[in-house]
């Protein structure tokens, strides 16, 4: 089988998640091993599983569908990681498919050796934040969970508990890393800004709660891609969940006309 044609693109490093072996391990048992092909199929019932295949073309995420036949010969794909690996990148680099974040995640940090890539810490880390920076609400606030199993939240609060500290320092150092190296990573100046204040919108309720103007830098994104509309989409979930008594749904009613 091809290795995948990442093998060839040589990424800067951050040399900020260069864990040793020990931390390694704290990390994955914390949040477990994945097996997709099994995830993704147990998650359907039987009844469901054959009107499924009759619909295809139904499911929301049609390069994860595509990419996980790929990678497991399914729905009559021959197995093929190589071609697995492309759609998956594609899609979380430039279709703003979080399930295709989180696997592209996935691979970089357990998953390196059966997609013939370097383990990457940088690489594993952008993903897992940008996955979470575009979450829909419902999965942020943990009433679903992606193929009704992977918790994100939990996840990423597991690695932040472990590496992080209460400022954020290393993260706000890997934003600015990111930011000097877009076009490396396939993102932009608003992707940045989405998994900056997603992430501290999230988990710095109560400086939030204390000021909710903080939430107004979800206000002045450049116009122009997704991350734009993610956003305001952002703002108002944000702002429902922080403004108590202080709510002005006139205000969302505005920012919801997007």
């Amino acid at each position: 089988m091809g290795a995948s044609s990442n093998d060839t693109k040589v990424y800067p490093s951050s040399g900020l998640f260069n864990y040793d072996e020990s931390n390694e391990k704290v990390i994955i048992n914390a949040i477990g091993k994945v097996n997709f092909k099994e995830l993704f199929l147990d998650s359907l019932t039987p009844e469901f599983l054959k009107l499924f295949k009759e619909n295809l073309n139904l499911f929301y995420s049609q390069p994860f569908l595509e990419g996980i036949s790929y990678e497991y010969g399914l729905f009559d794909k021959s197995k093929n990681i190589k071609k697995a690996y492309n759609i998956y990148q594609e899609a979380a680099d430039f279709k703003y498919d979080y399930l295709c974040m989180y696997r592209m995640h996935r691979i970089y940090l357990t998953d390196y050796e059966e997609f013939k890539v370097k383990k990457n810490g940088d690489l594993h880390r952008l993903y897992l934040y940008k996955c979470f920076a575009y979450l829909p609400s419902l999965i942020m606030e943990r009433l679903y969970f992606l193929l009704n199993k992977i918790d994100v939240p939990y996840e990423l609060s597991i690695i932040l508990d472990k590496y992080e500290n209460s400022k954020y320092n290393i993260f706000d150092d890997f934003m600015k890393f990111l930011n000097n190296h877009k076009n490396q990573f396939n993102i932009t100046s608003n992707d940045i800004e989405l998994m900056k204040c997603s992430l501290k919108g999230y988990f710095s309720s109560d400086v939030i709660k204390e000021n909710i103007e903080i939430l107004d830098e979800l206000l002045q994104f450049e116009k122009g891609d997704n991350a734009y509309f993610e956003a305001k989409l952002k703002y108002c979930y944000f702002y429902l969940e922080h403004s108590g008594e202080t709510c002005d749904k006139k205000k969302l009613k505005i920012y919801m006309k997007i």
